[in-house]
Parts: C-alpha cells; sequence; structure tokens
C-alpha cells in the first residue's frame, strides 16, 4: 500500500511543480514588459500567480505526505532510529523542497496583493524555482542516501505469513 501511495504522490508532485515553476517561467518570460512593451493585464497576471501559488502549495502538502509515508515504512515497518532517517539526503532534500514550496506560495500571494512591482520579489519567486527544480532530481526517487550507502526500504509479504516484513536492500556507492 505504501508503495501505491507513494506512486501517487510522486504523480501528484510532479504536477504541482509543472505548473508552479512552469507559472513562474510564464511570468518571467512572457508577462513581464520589456522595453518597448505595455505592462502585462493585471487580471492575467493575478490568475497567474494564483495558479503558482497554488501549485507550489500543493508540491508541499504532496512532497510532505511523501515523506511521511517513506518515514513511516522507515520508523514502523524497518525499525529505523529517528535521527538515522533524518540524516538522510533523501529527507533534507525534501525539507527544503517543503519549504521552498510554502516561501513560493507566500510570494505569489505576496505580489498577487500588491498591483505594483517589487523586484526583491520577482528575485525571490526566481530563487524559489529555482530551488524546486534543482531538489527535484535528489528528491524524487524513493531511495536515500546514508553514510555512503544507498538503501532501499523494501516491504515484502513473508511466505506463508500474513504480516508484512521490511528488508533494506543496502548497496555501496559506486
Amino acid at each position: 500500500m505504501a508503495g501505491f501511495l507513494d506512486v501517487i504522490l510522486r504523480g501528484l508532485i510532479l504536477a504541482a511543480q509543472a505548473v508552479a515553476v512552469g507559472g513562474v517561467c510564464f511570468l518571467l518570460l512572457v508577462l513581464r514588459p520589456f522595453g518597448s512593451r505595455p505592462v502585462p493585464d493585471l487580471v492575467t497576471r493575478a490568475r497567474s500567480l494564483g495558479l503558482i501559488a497554488l501549485g507550489a502549495l500543493v508540491l508541499a502538502i504532496g512532497q510532505t505526505l511523501a515523506l511521511a509515508s517513506e518515514l513511516y515504512v522507515l520508523l514502523h515497518d524497518a525499525v529505523w532510529p529517528l535521527m538515522a532517517a533524518v540524516q538522510t539526503l533523501y529527507v533534507q532534500v525534501s525539507l527544503v523542497r517543503i519549504l521552498a514550496g510554502v516561501a513560493l506560495a507566500a510570494c505569489a500571494l505576496q505580489l498577487r496583493r500588491e498591483p505594483e512591482e517589487r523586484r526583491g520579489l520577482w528575485a525571490a519567486i526566481g530563487l524559489l524555482a529555482a530551488t524546486i527544480v534543482a531538489a527535484a532530481p535528489v528528491s524524487s526517487s524513493p531511495q536515500v542516501s546514508l553514510s555512503g550507502a544507498r538503501v532501499r526500504p523494501e516491504v515484502r509479504r513473508p511466505e506463508g505469513g500474513s504480516q508484512s516484513g521490511v528488508s533494506l536492500n543496502c548497496s555501496e556507492k559506486t
């Protein structure tokens, strides 16, 4: 069940990331006035910022649920210590993506409320979108890195039994 939930959440996270980061690119590259172009339509700008905020919040919520699911498997079924799980690269990058999603949503909502341009908020939006994109390859895989080894929790049903078992598939980094 955890594997199915993980697949669904990964799809939700990728769709939300596409909406949030794609919306930032649309705003910065298409709607921003350059040179002699007139100021963009404020209704389109407000609608785009609203979709960016929605995508960023869904990304943060989806990443939180995916992280909670992975931690549940590691802590409950695999009986890992909490600090060992928190020290993995997967958990740390997931936390960065969650914070970046919340911050991107806050910046987008702030820009939506104010009709005047604020260069600092535009820069923050660009940097937060870049952070989300840069962190995507690391946190899109359920593999986690722990002290030089690649560790993947695998939940299996033992043969002849009704209880689920967990094994850790470990291999050294190459």
